[in-house]
């Protein structure tokens, strides 16, 4: 007579040797994915801040000479959601030809925030 082999032990150590496999597989991804949620933030936080200086721009060029003084630095506040996203306009110097300008964007949400410094030069 033949005898029958039983198999239902082998699917069983199989499915048993996969789970903590699967664990790890979804440990690492998870870490991956973190990660690159991170970078992506600051990513977008960095180009926040560098729109804030364009909105900077913006405003100084529909700004005429009279309006723009040396008194005292213009607060750009962006409206925005999640995030906190200002512009900081400061005359550094001004001529009858030209003016100079320091405009500083800032992005912040929760966790991370970003600044990104340019120098403009108005000329009349």
């Amino acid at each position: 007579m033949r005898q029958i082999k039983q198999r239902k032990g082998f699917a069983l150590i199989l499915v048993l040797a996969l789970i903590p496999l699967i664990g790890m597989a979804s440990l690492v991804l998870n870490a991956n994915s973190r990660i690159l949620l991170t970078q992506s933030r600051r990513l977008a936080l960095k180009t926040h801040a560098q729109m804030a200086c364009e909105s900077g721009i913006a405003w100084i060029e529909n700004q005429n000479k009279q309006t723009l003084t040396n008194s005292s630095p213009f607060v750009l506040q962006i409206d925005h959601k999640d995030k906190t996203i200002t512009c900081n306009i400061e005359m550094i110097s001004q001529t009858d030809k030209q003016s100079v300008f320091n405009i500083t964007g800032c992005a912040k949400d929760k966790r991370f925030s970003n600044e990104y410094h340019y120098k403009h030069i108005s000329k009349y």
